[in-house]
């Protein structure tokens, strides 16, 4: 199969290992990170007299779907799932950002989240 090259192929970098590297001071900032965010579950815990996830914690809608990864995508995109053709169930859920559980009447960022079933490896 020849596929075309195209301009981002001289720009997009390919993912392997090698590329993330251990920062000085990452597992303290991580530890940092986690004790913030148990601290704030704690505190809604306590607030609401139940358990929330940290990040995310209302739920707005759910989807139920498909995802096709299609034959011939360039070669820069050819990498993990996107290696081979097929399709996977996917379930997509929105959400508020914040990990307290607020009004719909006060304004936050919000998200979204795809989880993808069935891809091996």
């Amino acid at each position: 199969m020849t596929v075309s090259k195209t301009p981002a192929d001289d720009h997009y970098l390919r993912y392997d290992e090698s590329i993330e590297t251990i920062q000085p001071d990452e597992a303290k900032l991580i530890d940092k990170v986690v004790a913030s965010m148990s601290r704030v579950g704690q505190s809604v815990c306590d607030k609401h007299r139940h358990a929330s996830r940290n990040a995310h914690a209302k739920s707005h809608g759910f989807l139920i779907g498909m995802l096709t990864v299609y034959d011939k995508l360039p070669p820069h995109l050819q990498q993990g799932m996107f290696r081979k053709p097929g399709s996977y169930p996917i379930v997509v859920r929105f959400s508020s950002a914040p990990g307290d559980l607020h009004s719909d009447r006060v304004r936050s960022p919000k998200g979204m989240a795809i989880k993808v079933i069935g891809v091996k490896g």
